[in-house]
């Protein structure tokens, strides 16, 4: 698979408002930036570059309709076969039941 994404400045800097933005933990970013001692070229370079191809590759990875073209096919394949919950058991995945007597959990 083949990514035609540049990382340039811009998208490196992008990426770092972004973290900085949409950050769930400042103190661990903190703590990142202080490792790097707050050199902006070492902290694009180490840690926001390697973020931000991650998450491209991931992103392309989820939305290519080649690499799940075939699963998708057999998905939809096997969902025109259910026509009641029935229909469940006969499919090529594993099934299994489970009755919930207040609060127990027995297998069938």
């Amino acid at each position: 698979m083949y990514f035609d994404f540049p990382i340039t400045e811009e998208t490196l800097q992008r990426e770092f408002e972004r973290i900085a933005r949409d950050s769930k933990q400042p103190e661990v970013l903190e703590e990142i930036f202080k490792v790097l001692k707050y050199d902006p070229n070492l902290i694009a370079e180490v840690f926001i570059r390697d973020v931000l191809v991650k998450r491209v590759i991931q992103s392309a990875y989820y939305e290519s309709e080649s690499l799940h073209k075939e699963l998708m096919e057999k998905a939809k394949r096997e969902y025109e076969k259910i026509k009641s919950a029935n229909d469940l058991k006969n499919l090529n995945g594993i099934y299994k039941e489970i009755k919930i007597f207040k609060g127990k959990i027995k297998k069938l």
